[in-house]
């Protein structure tokens, strides 16, 4: 018995890169292209490590079709301040456990 085989296809970030530098777009060009296939996908996977409870609260608000454009906007802008919070958080922490630079020792 043969086997045909086929090309292996790339994945969607793979194809996206080998598209952009085929079309030869700017850096800017090639993002807005990431984001606008980001957007159109209707499905999208969340990484196995997230917590039950992050997968809980994610899907309630993929689900809910009650929630206005304002109500996600909400969430974005609490999200938004959430990230900044904990960049903020890992900035000082790496900062007290590598030491300041040019802090005296």
């Amino acid at each position: 018995m043969t086997r045909t085989t086929f090309p292996v296809c790339p994945d969607g970030e793979q194809f996206l890169e080998m598209m952009s530098m085929a079309l030869e777009l700017t850096d800017e060009l090639s993002r807005s292209l990431a984001a606008a296939a980001r957007k159109s996908q209707r499905i999208f996977r969340l990484p196995a490590e997230i917590s039950a409870r992050k997968h809980e609260v994610l899907q309630a608000l993929a689900l809910d079709a009650g929630l206005s454009d304002d109500d996600m906007a909400a969430f974005a802008a609490m999200h938004t301040a959430l990230a900044r919070k904990h960049g903020a958080e890992r900035a000082e922490n790496f900062n007290s456990t590598q030491g300041v630079v040019g802090a005296a020792p």
